[in-house]
């Protein structure tokens, strides 16, 4: 549902939980919600879009500033 913004959120939150669980149930969401009730789902699409402005700021400071 939230594409690739969800992928790179999974992908964030399985890299901070050590590679100790299933990338794959990562992006299928088959582990619990932690912040934001009964939506895995939104919690990784919510973790790609601070993942993805973190790193677009990062790239305007190096090149424009």
């Amino acid at each position: 549902m939230y594409g690739i913004v969800g992928i790179i959120g999974s992908f964030v939150r399985w890299i901070f939980k050590g590679c100790k669980t299933s990338f794959k149930d990562e992006i299928d969401g088959n582990l619990k919600p932690i912040f934001i009730s009964n939506d895995y789902h939104l919690e990784n699409a919510v973790i790609g879009y601070v993942t993805i402005t973190i790193l677009i700021s990062i790239i305007l400071l190096v090149f424009f500033a």
